[in-house]
Formats: structure tokens, sequence, C-alpha cells
């Protein structure tokens, strides 16, 4: 597809919302891009990532309540009929999907910010970011590739020792997060939302977390790597790099997901060890 200007969605400021942001995927990876100029965020999720574990549900009163109900239909009994399906022959709901996390970005040293610019190139699954502070040019060019199955973010400064931010890798569930040298990681397990028959279902429902193998969720595991011809290092809980003129962070994000029918703990499939490989190759790109 040639690019003619008409497959640009582009803005003169960054997303206040999630609906203002604007969407990456390869079909597994996803993620919101705000684009802010001083603080980044992106809103991220792999579509293996739900609640639960494989369950079958048959609902006890389900044939008591059809046939009553069709007792009180047939006496005219409507709104009657209607409340008995309602409250004791409809199944439980299902499980959710759930979010992954978000990636986070603090940007330093930037005076008054004009130029600004972010764009969707939808010929090229390319989000940019471009702007300019006390005479220096950002730029901020980010896809999610589907031959490497990776997100990348790209990020310059025209000026050599000018770029200088702090990132932050945080989990949407419980995990447990590690910062690294060259980057940041999270683990842990999803939580399941527990409905039970005879009570209200709330759309909220009631997350659970489990505490044995046979009841915990899926296992996941997310991850960046960064490279860049500055400095890093770790302050808190986030990466830190600072003296650069350009960076470059490689995410990726794997479930222990093994099918609808396998127990993603007890029967999982490895999702650590292919997500640092995956990173580790699309690095040497």
């Amino acid at each position: 597809m040639t690019n003619n200007g008409t497959n640009l969605l582009w803005y003169r400021q960054g997303a206040q919302s999630w609906n203002e942001a604007l969407p990456l995927g390869n079909g597994r990876l996803g993620a919101m891009v705000y684009g802010g100029a001083r603080e980044e965020k992106l809103a991220l999720n792999e579509d293996t990532l739900w609640s639960g574990i494989p369950t079958y549900y048959e609902n006890p009163t389900a044939l008591e309540a059809y046939h009553k109900a069709r007792e009180l239909a047939r006496d005219g009994r409507y709104e009657e009929a209607e409340k008995e399906l309602e409250q004791h022959f409809t199944n439980l709901w299902s499980q959710v999907y759930l979010a992954l996390g978000e990636l986070t970005f603090t940007f330093y040293g930037l005076g008054e910010i004009t130029n600004y610019r972010r764009e969707l190139d939808l010929a090229s699954a390319v989000h940019r970011v471009e702007y300019e502070a006390d005479g220096v040019c950002y730029q901020r060019e980010t896809f999610i590739s589907n031959p490497d199955q990776v997100l990348v973010m790209h990020m310059t400064a025209d000026q050599s020792g000018k770029l200088n931010f702090a990132t932050r890798l945080s989990p949407a569930l419980r995990a447990n997060v590690e910062i690294r040298k060259d980057g940041i990681c999270f683990m842990g397990n999803a939580p399941r939302y527990d409905w039970q028959f005879g009570q209200h279902q709330d759309p909220e429902g009631k997350m659970v977390y489990g505490d044995t193998d046979e009841t915990r969720g899926m296992f996941f595991y997310a991850a960046f790597r960064m490279v860049t011809d500055g400095k890093m290092r770790q302050e808190g809980g986030s990466l830190v790099v600072h003296e650069a003129s350009e960076a470059t962070l490689y995410f990726d994000a794997r479930t222990s997901y093994n099918g609808w029918n396998h127990h993603p703990v007890l029967d999982g499939k490895p999702f650590v060890e292919p997500c640092e490989e995956n990173l580790a190759e699309a690095q040497q790109k």
C-alpha cells in the first residue's frame, strides 16, 4: 500500500484517555499508545491471558426451573416466568479476558514543547511521536512485529546526550517484578472469577487468587530489554536512561496457556524461556 497521506491518523496533542490512544498489534501482542511528550504510556495485552482454569459448569436447578417457568408462562404469569429463568435457569458467567500491564516513560530535562505531532501510519502500522524542546528534536517510533513477535520502540534526540528518561513496567495483576541492568520483567498467576449458583453475578465479580497449583490460573510473563548509547541505572522501580541520543526497547509477553482443555499450571506450556529467547533474537536485528 502506498502512503499518499490519507492513511495517517495524526494529532497535535497526546491522548488523555484509553479511547484516545492509538492501537498497535500483531494478532497476539497488543498496545494502546498514548503518545505524550513528557509522559508516555502503553497499555499492554496478550491474547491468551484469561482468568480461571478449565471448568465445567452444570446448573443443578436448570431443569426444574425450565418446567416451572413453562407452566408460569402458560398461565400468563410472564414476569414470574422471566424471573424464574433469570435466577435459576441461566448458567454462570464465563471467565474474563485480562489486561497485562503498562509501560510508562517519564522524559526529563524538557523545556517548552513545540511542533508536537503523533500519528499512526495505517499502511505500515508504525506509531510516531515527534516534538521539539529547547532546540532539540525528539522522535519515537513504535511497532509490533508479526514475524519477530515483539514490540519495538525506538527513541532518538538529534543532539548527543539529550535523551533522558525513566521507564517502568507495571503489571495489571498480582506479580513479582524484577529490575535488571538492561530491562524489567514480571511474572505471576492469573486469578479466577468466582461465580456461585444462586447468587447475583455482579459484573465486577469476585476475583480470587489460588494458593495451590490446582487452583492457580495461568502463568504470565512479560519483559523488556533496552539498548542505548547512553547510560543506564536502576532507580526505585524504574530503569533510567540518561545522556543518550538514542535508545531501543524490545518487549514481549507470554503465558502458559496450552489450549482450552488443558490446565495452565499442571499442564501448561513453557512461557519464560520462549519470551527471553525471542527478545534475544530480536535484539540481534
